[in-house]
């Protein structure tokens, strides 16, 4: 989890740098901020699942709550940021997705890079 996070925190600040030099300031803030809510469903997404399989351990059903109470919180996080972005701190809508969607597809890309990989069964 320790390399996704890594990654993630490396390719925003390189976008953001990017859209710094090519694009304006605002543009560049906006992708940072989108990244930072995809910073912090990586961290949620992490605490959610050590709750849920901590509270398995003791009974099933207590995990499973713990794991659908995360993605809740999770869910929550990203539409009340999106929406704070847009309405409180006016940024453009643009680059804050694409900056979350960035960090996003990272989390998906190195997760399964990192995947351990199992040998092909001929049918």
């Amino acid at each position: 989890m320790r390399l996704i996070f890594i990654s993630q925190i490396l390719a925003a600040c390189v976008v953001t740098l990017v859209m710094a030099l090519l694009s304006t300031q605002a543009d560049a803030i906006a992708v940072a901020y989108g990244a930072l809510l995809g910073l912090t469903i990586t961290l949620i997404t992490r605490r959610s699942t050590d709750r849920a399989l901590q509270a398995a351990v003791e009974n099933p059903t207590h995990g499973i709550v713990a794991m659908f109470s995360g993605f809740a919180l999770r869910y929550a996080v990203v539409i009340l940021g999106l929406l704070a972005g847009f309405r409180v701190l006016h940024l453009s809508a643009e680059p804050m997705i694409a900056g979350f969607i960035l960090i996003i597809v990272i989390q998906v890309l190195v997760a399964t890079l990192l995947r351990p990989q199992t040998e092909k069964r001929e049918a």
